[in-house]
């Protein structure tokens, strides 16, 4: 059994939402300068265990697209200490992905969401 040494939040706001299984896929460059203070918009992957948390599953029913959402993703260490915070601008559901169907499966059930975003930042 692997040891978990960090944990992924998600924030709408400054609001606490759920913690999430994993926030993949995130590159942040600057076309121009090469510097880091923002990106162009972009994909994150988030895995999640289903109906972790209303507000996000609120937010997955009003449909792709049509309601935008300002979220942080916060990486924090064992100590509960924030490491990193991500901030995704105008983000929206762009796919989701059911989670794995199978009645002898010992893992909790998590369902895959793809979030496109206008713009981010690292705090």
């Amino acid at each position: 059994m692997a040891i978990r040494t960090h944990t992924f939040t998600v924030e709408f706001g400054s609001t606490h939402v759920e913690t999430v299984q994993s926030a993949t896929g995130l590159h942040i460059t600057d076309a121009l300068s090469g510097e880091q203070p923002s990106a162009l918009p972009g994909e994150i992957t988030i895995i999640r265990g289903i109906d972790q948390s209303t507000a996000f599953t609120d937010w997955l029913r009003q449909g792709f697209k049509f309601h935008k959402q300002n979220i942080t993703i916060v990486i924090t260490d064992t100590t509960k200490k924030d490491q990193k915070r991500v901030n995704l601008t105008s983000a929206w559901v762009s796919s989701w992905s059911s989670p794995a169907q199978g009645s002898t499966s010992t893992s909790a059930a998590a369902e895959t969401l793809t979030l496109t975003y206008d713009s981010a930042s690292v705090e």
